[in-house]
């Protein structure tokens, strides 16, 4: 039925299953267009534009899914990768520590450990560019 909702959705899943990208984003772009709260076809939509190298639709994809499901964690991290893939450290932080505190709160203690060691590596990234500013600075 090409009126559902869940038809798309799990249509494009299968799609993207298979590598057909643009396919699956076609699909979810159609269940959003029938159900255009749901968070659920932007996660994934968001996912395959990334796998395209779209990062500044994958972007607006997972914070469109963070706009619709505040409360789901995984469009935090996966927006939290993508902008650590763009070297936006403080950005990737502020995403990975808002799913922290979610899933903490939902008692998902096997992925909130996945993610609190997530955000240690990414706060040393962080702080590596502060340090050798500063020791460039001092050297010169």
């Amino acid at each position: 039925d090409p009126q559902s909702w869940a038809a798309r959705c799990n249509r494009g899943w299968v799609y993207s299953q298979q590598g057909d990208y643009a396919t699956a984003i076609a699909d979810w772009t159609a269940a959003i267009q029938i159900q255009p709260t749901s968070a659920i076809p932007y996660f994934y939509r968001g996912q395959a534009h990334q796998k395209q190298g779209d990062l500044p639709a994958a972007i607006a994809d997972q914070t469109a899914a963070i706009n619709h499901a505040p409360q789901m964690a995984l469009p935090y991290c996966y927006r939290g990768a993508l902008y650590q893939q763009q070297r936006h450290y403080l950005a990737a932080i502020a995403d990975l520590e808002s799913a922290a505190s979610i899933l903490h709160a939902q008692g998902e203690h096997r992925m909130l450990a996945q993610v609190t060691q997530a955000l240690a590596s990414l706060k040393q990234l962080e702080t590596k560019p502060a340090l050798v500013a500063r020791a460039v600075t001092s050297a010169s």
